[in-house]
């Protein structure tokens, strides 16, 4: 495809990206190179370069990278709005509200679109742990301002559509889409002894994956002990030093910090678990999960937004109180659960890689264009 033909798309993450240890960073990483491989898009990663990052790292990835200084990604300096006339720029992808307030605004000028990729409806994710209604009133107020400044938004799930509606968003700007990962990248391998070796993926800088550790060690993993010694749970992801040290005593916890090579790591488990009781964000460790051939158990609110035949490939298990149970019951027959583990693999194949999932983000690009 001639250059000229191709849609240049910029992407904007605050902070670090590589390696990637969130699953909103890990899900910007695999549609851009799905986007790539189109050969319809031109993807252009924009970071807010606090010197963190090491660029060495960047250098192999199909699409470019723009470290730029802190004070040109937030101020009008006219480093951001140049960097986009010079790269040709006309739509780019934003995932947090204050930064669609400041720096959509500025790209709108030159006559940019401007996509807000809602991860959570952050006033109903506050409201879940906290009863401050004026903080939770200027969340709301905030995501409301963010969502009508936006040219278009996308969202993970009918049900944070609704939501959307309900603040005064209007229904036509609004796209639900599928969450999807890179499966080539997974390996699948078959369980057949059980290590009694249980993974949660998840950051602990987001308040749902801290509720879960909390249920984890509350509730889960003394039961899980109690029906055999064996059991570990390892939590990967990034994690604040206290809270390690909080539960640094705790028997059969593990807590291994970030992820460099997400399939080689899931190899190294019989199950995946999730029992997320709130929040909405990515689902995409579900999917992760379920890939590499992990046996799942997670909760109805886990598989929110999912594709409803997912239920076929894995376990729902909303009781917090049966949830060791139903764990070791299905760890007792792992070798059992072969023919569903494949199965898992190409449903996740054929409904969630993102080479199968990127109509929704062209369908937007060209309705964008073509409304200018």
């Amino acid at each position: 495809m001639n250059n000229s033909n191709k849609h240049n798309v910029s992407f904007f993450v605050d902070g670090s990206f590589l390696p990637i240890r969130n699953g909103t960073n890990y899900s910007i990483l695999n549609l851009m190179n799905a986007l790539f491989d189109t050969k319809a898009v031109e993807p252009s990663l924009v970071i807010s370069y606090r010197g963190w990052d090491k660029p060495e790292l960047y250098y192999s990835q199909k699409f470019g990278t723009v470290f730029l200084p802190s004070d040109d990604y937030y101020h009008d300096t006219g480093v951001l709005e140049y960097l986009h006339c010079l790269k040709n720029i006309k739509i780019s992808h934003i995932y947090n509200a204050e930064e669609i307030l400041n720096m959509g605004v500025r790209l709108q000028r030159l006559g940019v679109k401007v996509i807000y990729e809602v991860i959570n409806i952050d006033h109903i994710l506050c409201s879940q742990f906290s009863d401050d209604s004026q903080k939770i009133g200027e969340i709301l107020s905030l995501q409301k301002n963010a969502c009508m400044v936006a040219d278009h938004l996308l969202c993970r799930s009918e049900v944070d559509k609704q939501h959307l509606i309900e603040m005064g968003i209007d229904e036509e700007k609004i796209t639900v889409y599928k969450g999807a990962i890179n499966t080539e990248a997974i390996k699948y391998v078959p369980r057949y002894k059980p290590r009694y070796k249980i993974l949660f993926l998840g950051h602990m800088y987001y308040p749902p994956n801290e509720e879960c550790l909390k249920v984890i060690v509350d509730k889960i993993l003394p039961e899980l002990l109690r029906l055999d010694e064996r059991y570990t749970v390892t939590i990967v992801g990034n994690t604040p030093y206290s809270t390690i040290q909080k539960y640094k005593n705790v028997k059969g916890l593990i807590f291994k910090g970030g992820m460099d090579n997400l399939g080689d790591l899931l190899a190294g488990y019989d199950m995946g678990i999730a029992p997320i009781i709130q929040g909405s964000g990515t689902r995409l460790k579900i999917l992760d999960y379920m890939a590499s051939g992990l046996q799942v158990i997670t909760t109805n609110l886990g598989v929110e937004g999912l594709d409803s035949n997912i239920s076929r490939y894995l376990k729902i298990e909303d009781d917090m109180e049966k949830y060791a149970l139903t764990i070791h019951k299905t760890m007792e027959n792992l070798g059992g659960y072969k023919e569903a583990s494949m199965n898992a693999r190409e449903f996740v194949e054929l409904k969630y890689d993102w080479k199968n999932n990127l109509e929704p983000f062209l369908g937007i690009y060209k309705k964008l264009l073509n409304n200018k």
